[in-house]
């Protein structure tokens, strides 16, 4: 969905796990499930990506480009750190949760060929009991077809207004399987 939605913004897609491959020692990735919190994905490790995709948001932001960061968004810290990057940079930041029942999030893992996410539905599923309550999103419903996604992610954007000339936008969007099915 967020591909889908960087392009119908022409803004910049950010992703955790494109990120997380870039980075000096990340080792070798979609290599098998990796063990939850260790690796690449010890609490160090994950500070160092989400420092990452901000440093790269910053840099679009200041080059004129609105931004779609994609990740999961399950520490309220994280957010917060984005919020004060899009304050900063004058850009209006749109928050949004993607969310989809538990099953439908397994099967789309299953599916997924040739993506840089390792998530499995074990990973999914606890990273959904530690996800903090983020009440500033706006939740999407991902269990439809990603058109329908990107639609109603963009209709939640035009819900905030018309932005000024020139404005950018910078859109935090979580990573669908990531997060607790909405009941």
């Amino acid at each position: 969905m967020a591909g889908g939605l960087a392009d119908a913004l022409g803004a910049v897609l950010l992703r955790s796990d494109r990120v997380r491959q870039e980075l000096p020692g990340a080792g070798p990735g979609s290599g098998g499930p990796v063990p939850w919190r260790t690796g690449r994905y010890s609490p160090g490790r994950v500070a160092a990506v989400y420092d990452a995709l901000r440093g790269r948001a910053v840099d679009a932001l200041r080059h004129g480009e609105s931004v779609v960061l994609d990740t999961s968004w399950a520490d309220a810290g994280q957010r917060d750190a984005a919020r004060v990057i899009a304050s900063r940079a004058g850009a209006t930041l749109v928050e949004l949760h993607c969310a989809a029942p538990a099953e439908v999030a397994a099967e789309r893992l299953a599916q997924r060929t040739d993506d840089p996410s390792e998530a499995t539905p074990q990973i999914a599923a606890l990273l959904a009991q530690q996800f903090a309550c983020w009440p500033e999103a706006s939740t999407v419903d991902t269990s439809r077809s990603v058109a329908e996604a990107v639609a109603a992610a963009l209709h939640r954007i035009e819900q905030r207004g018309p932005r000024p000339a020139g404005e950018r936008t910078g859109t935090l969007g979580s990573a669908e399987p990531a997060v607790p099915a909405v009941e």
